[in-house]
């Protein structure tokens, strides 16, 4: 985590004269609610990683299963050329015992020349020639062979066709081992910022009861005091017991739930000061420029209000992903009061 850094709360005490006094509270590095929309990108992306890697597992499944099929199919060939082979051979001796049976009166020099051939085709092409051969057998080598053909074509075709899924799968396994690498650190990240969150709402309470125990914020720009410090300091008692709640548009249900305005108008009404629930009501209570903000104050911009609580930090009900938590000054254009 970050450096922390002092928050000087200036506090008055209201005694004839305006007293200043500073009361240093440690205060946390990062605002919760920083952490909390940090954390809430890093979920976002780890979800995201999580639907990559189910992507990714069910394409290699799927490579898998393709594979196992070429390789029955490659099996299946190789039987079947195992057959054509074993055919061919029988057809070949067949063709030998029919040239021995032509020529068993002695002419052996075609049959030598038979067995000495390099192959089936040498052999049907001098056989041919020498009209020796019936074509029954010279169409049963050609099928034979044509098959046999076909056979080795297939068969390298199925080499190619394995030897491309063996590499896309390994190619899917290195993509699952990166996005596995990636989630497992985000993971980490996530489970890093989920400890930092609750070190930081943990610090923020303890802020809070520091400032609960002090008289209230002003700043030293010549504003004027708080006529009712009892009323700055329930608003803000109010806010901050509303931290962790959920946000629900048109919401005010203390304990519950709220919306922006819905909030506003639970803070103060713990004061005792009946206000709209109605951002653009509120609006007229918001007459100081932002720079004038003190603690208690209402800030305002189009559409949105909250409760400035001092040092830049203000409570609001942000949204639904975020509920009632910690925002900033900066975000907000015009502040004010019903009670100063």
């Amino acid at each position: 985590m970050a450096a922390k850094r002092t928050r000087l709360f200036a506090t008055v005490l209201l005694a004839g004269n305006l007293i200043f006094s500073l009361v240093p509270v440690t205060a946390f590095a990062v605002p919760s609610s920083e952490i909390q929309a940090e954390l809430d990108a890093a979920e976002a992306e780890l979800s995201g990683l999580y639907a990559q890697s189910e992507e990714v597992a069910e394409n290699l499944n799927a490579t898998r299963v393709q594979l196992e099929q070429i390789q029955g199919q490659i099996e299946e060939n190789e039987r079947l050329a195992e057959e054509k082979a074993a055919e061919l051979e029988k057809t070949r001796n067949v063709l030998s015992e029919a040239i021995a049976e032509d020529y068993k009166e002695g002419n052996l020099t075609l049959t030598s020349v038979f067995l000495d051939a390099e192959s089936i085709e040498d052999v049907i092409s001098r056989i041919y020639y020498a009209n020796k051969v019936s074509d029954h057998l010279q169409g049963a080598i050609a099928e034979v062979k044509q098959i046999t053909e076909e056979l080795e074509a297939i068969h390298t075709q199925l080499e190619e066709d394995r030897a491309s899924q063996e590499n896309l799968m390994a190619e899917q396994e290195r993509y699952q081992a990166e996005l596995d690498a990636n989630i497992q650190s985000t993971e980490g990240y996530v489970a890093g910022l989920s400890v930092e969150l609750q070190e930081a709402l943990a610090e923020e309470e303890a802020a809070r009861q520091a400032a609960l125990a002090a008289p209230v914020t002003l700043n030293f720009d010549g504003m004027p005091a708080v006529p009712d410090g009892d009323v700055a300091g329930t608003v803000l008692n109010a806010a901050y017991s509303s931290l962790g709640l959920a946000y629900v548009f048109g919401a005010c249900d203390p304990g519950v739930a709220f919306d922006c305005s819905g909030l506003v108008m639970y803070c103060y009404a713990c004061a005792g000061y009946g206000v709209s629930h109605y951002s653009g009501d509120l609006a007229g209570y918001c007459n100081r420029p932002i720079s004038e903000a003190v603690p208690g104050d209402i800030v305002w911009r189009p559409n949105h209000v909250g409760i400035y609580i001092g040092d830049g930090v203000t409570i609001e009900a942000m949204d639904p992903s975020h509920g009632v938590c910690y925002g900033s000054l900066s975000d907000f254009v015009a502040a004010g009061s019903p009670a100063w």
